[in-house]
């Protein structure tokens, strides 16, 4: 298990590894394990699985305010906000990044998952500025990006990477003799977040690749459609 924002004793915030169990939920007969395997994870992390809210992924840059009056799911969705104590959002990945945002003034937190569609449709962004409905303070908002793929890891065919990151021209490799190139997504993700004027020193980036660590699920790594993937959870108590 990953844990992030370890500093504050009121914030639950969790990835679950490949030992707790695939975590997908995609709408099919065999998700009842997976339902399981929440469920599991839920109570060793001491939560209760009905808090939990979920984002049925999309790769979008859509993003949902939850209140009290939460649905357990919600579809097209890829970030999460609440001001709610005792309701826990979720997200699952296997390569792309989640995002987690805390602002201990205002007792606000976000959940985003930040493939790479969503963040070149300003995922980021659009879930900041959701937040500032809030009134919170950049200064004060706390950010951790959790494991993720590396660039290393992270192919592209050359003419396909240059319709979708054209504005991201200095993260990209010069294509190699098979014309690909690899990009690095989690330092366009940084530059993101720092864009947008969060202080530096608030972010916190992880350095662990889930292609390469086995502790972690890998779709590029499984290649196929039928990966396992983790879940990522944050709340307030």
């Amino acid at each position: 298990m990953y844990k992030f924002f370890e500093q504050y004793d009121n914030v639950v915030a969790v990835m679950s590894d490949v030992d707790d169990g695939d975590m997908r939920i995609l709408g099919r007969k065999d998700d009842d394990k997976n339902i399981t395997n929440r469920k599991k994870f839920c109570s060793k992390i001491g939560i209760d699985y009905k808090n939990v809210v979920s984002a049925r992924l999309s790769h979008s840059n859509n993003v949902k305010i939850i209140d009290k009056n939460y649905n357990q799911y919600y579809k097209n969705t890829d970030a999460l906000i609440t001001k709610e104590k005792n309701i826990f959002l979720s997200v699952t990945t296997a390569d792309c990044f989640p995002i987690l945002i805390y602002e201990p003034e205002a007792e606000i937190v976000a959940i985003i998952h930040a493939g790479w569609r969503g963040v070149v449709n300003n995922i980021i962004s659009n879930t900041l500025e959701a937040m500032q409905k809030f009134s919170i303070d950049l200064n004060k908002i706390k950010i951790e990006v959790g494991p993720g793929i590396s660039q290393k890891n992270f192919e592209f065919d050359y003419e396909e990477a240059l319709k979708q990151f054209r504005q991201y021209d200095n993260h990209i490799t010069s294509k190699d003799i098979n014309n690909k190139v690899k990009i690095n997504l989690k330092k366009i993700i940084y530059n993101q977040i720092m864009d947008y004027g969060i202080n530096g020193g608030n972010i916190n980036i992880s350095n662990i690749c889930t292609f390469d660590n086995k502790n972690f699920f890998s779709a590029r790594r499984c290649g196929d459609e039928s990966f396992d993937a983790m879940i990522i959870i944050i709340g307030m108590k």
